[in-house]
């Protein structure tokens, strides 16, 4: 039994509640003490059960048993400006004070309700708030979720699941969890609020609920755990509470309604993918608490717009952790210089992306794995502190046909630029000291690969297609006899040529 609670900003009204004593009997109580009789006695608010009666003898009916008494609700009102209760059934009336305010009995300006107090607006702009009165029994609006939470956590056995028994939980467990083509029927939990012994959210504990549109999470969790809500594509847009410290791998993956996402303050890590593939997502505020945001954690938001907070760009277009560049959002934008206080672009920062030029600033010194895959770029210039571009950092983008890679770099990764078909020249800097496996595989409008580093950079596995005639490969007129004789490089013996870079 919850008390009811009355407030108001102008006028005293008394709070009438309810609260239980050692003795295990519920007791009234005023403004948060006990409601005293003229005696001094406590008075209660449940009845008193009856006895049994005597049996019987020899054919002869037994004695009646004493009957119960009903509990005492106690009677308030109002009588020439002063409150009084009564305790007696209005019999005799106690004096509780008088009422503050220019009127008594004000007329109602707004009357509105949530699910736990009621807001009165007076005339004269005062508020009351009463506080909703809540059996101890948990009304589920979701009977699928009833159901579960019964089965696994009505340790009464009265077939319902009280306040109490729900704050003991602390562990969700799979019960919830389904596979990818049996996702659970559940819709709406705001229940789960009352979880309050949660301390997190369990790794996958609601993955592939595919039908769950509604949940509140409880004030008492610190973490939400990896793909914990891991492809929910009904559910719409969730409230992350400020007790929250990090968001788990893919918790969020696949949450193809979500339009918006606030990370409170208190959070300081989200993982690898953790709002992957929200398809519908527009915009998403970070609390100044992040230090740390995994790779790919927005990947796949094609309909990311903007980024706020702390830890954000002031142009609201990147959204930066420590000099990581970790995601870029407007997808109408086609040309961007990326700011100099940029000094690597993280995983799939700009994977997917609908950029045409892009200008990389020279404080950037690594490009990670897939940084500009899948993009439709059609040039982009890149700084001259790059040391490493990471794999697939360029893969697929099918619109490049010119680039020219610094002489900083001294890497390129696995599939660096495959699959760029429009691709024509590359310019390959002097530092580089190894080219990965099928770095520009598929590349099959190749003309001219400028390579300028004097000894030849070990070769990974098919770098370069070769079509006939193929492309030309022009290396420093010094070192044409070993670049043809080098591992890997000699499949290409038939096309390579000097070329003097002094020029």
């Amino acid at each position: 039994v919850s008390r009811l609670a009355c407030y108001q900003s102008d006028v005293y009204t008394p709070v009438i509640g309810v609260k239980k004593h050692t003795d295990g009997i519920y007791y009234w109580t005023l403004d948060g003490d006990w409601l005293l009789d003229d005696a001094g006695n406590k008075i209660k608010a449940q009845g008193t059960d009856g006895q049994d009666g005597i049996n019987g003898t020899n054919g002869i009916d037994g004695t009646d048993g004493q009957k119960g008494k009903d509990g005492i609700t106690p009677q308030l009102k109002i009588e020439n400006d002063y409150w009084y209760i009564s305790y007696d059934n209005g019999v005799t009336w106690h004096d509780l004070g008088q009422v503050a305010g220019e009127s008594v009995m004000p007329t109602f300006r707004d009357v509105s309700y949530d699910e736990d107090f009621v807001y009165i607006t007076f005339a004269d702009g005062t508020e009351l708030v009463l506080e909703i009165y809540k059996t101890d029994i948990i009304d589920f609006k979701d009977p699928a979720v009833w159901a579960i939470c019964v089965s696994n956590w009505d340790t009464d056995g009265d077939g319902e699941l009280s306040y109490k028994e729900a704050a003991t939980v602390t562990d969700l467990g799979s019960v919830f969890q389904k596979g990818w083509e049996d996702g659970a029927d559940i819709v709406a939990f705001p229940e789960l609020k009352y979880f309050t012994g949660l301390k997190s959210i369990a790794s996958e504990a609601f993955s592939y609920c595919r039908s769950l549109v509604h949940v509140q999470l409880p004030n008492s969790i610190t973490s939400i755990g990896d793909e914990a809500f891991f492809y929910c594509d009904a559910l719409e847009n969730i409230t992350i509470p400020e007790s929250v410290v990090s968001i788990g791998t893919s918790a969020f993956w696949g949450c193809e309604a979500f339009d918006s996402v606030t990370i409170p303050n208190s959070v300081t890590s989200i993982g690898d993918g953790a709002f992957g593939a929200c398809f519908a997502l527009e915009s998403v505020t970070i609390g100044d608490g992040v230090t740390q945001i995994g790779n790919s954690a927005f990947s796949g938001c094609e309909n990311l717009s903007a980024f706020y907070g702390e830890c954000a760009s002031t142009d609201n277009h990147c959204l930066i952790v420590d000099g990581r560049l970790v995601a870029f959002a407007p997808a109408g934008l086609t040309s961007y210089i990326i700011p100099e206080c940029i000094t690597s672009i993280g995983e799939s920062a700009f994977m997917n992306c609908n950029l045409k030029d892009v200008t990389i600033p020279n404080s950037v010194t690594i490009i990670e794995d897939w940084a500009f895959g899948g993009s439709f770029l059609e040039s982009i210039t890149i700084g001259n502190r790059v040391t490493s571009i990471g794999e697939n950092a360029f893969y697929a983008c099918y619109n490049l046909s010119s680039v020219t890679i610094p002489d900083s770099v001294t890497s390129i990764g696995n599939y660096a630029f495959g699959g760029c078909g429009a691709l024509e020249n590359v310019t390959i800097g002097e530092s580089v000291t190894s080219i990965g496996n099928y770095a520009f595989s598929g590349c099959g409008a190749l003309e001219s690969i400028y390579c300028k580093p004097i000894y030849s950079p070990s070769l990974g596995d098919s770098v370069f297609d070769y079509y006939y005639p193929g492309p030309t490969i022009l290396v420093p007129s010094a070192s044409v006899d070993a670049y043809k004789a080098a591992d890997g490089w000699k499949d290409y013996a038939d096309i390579i040529v000097g070329y003097d870079f002094t020029e």
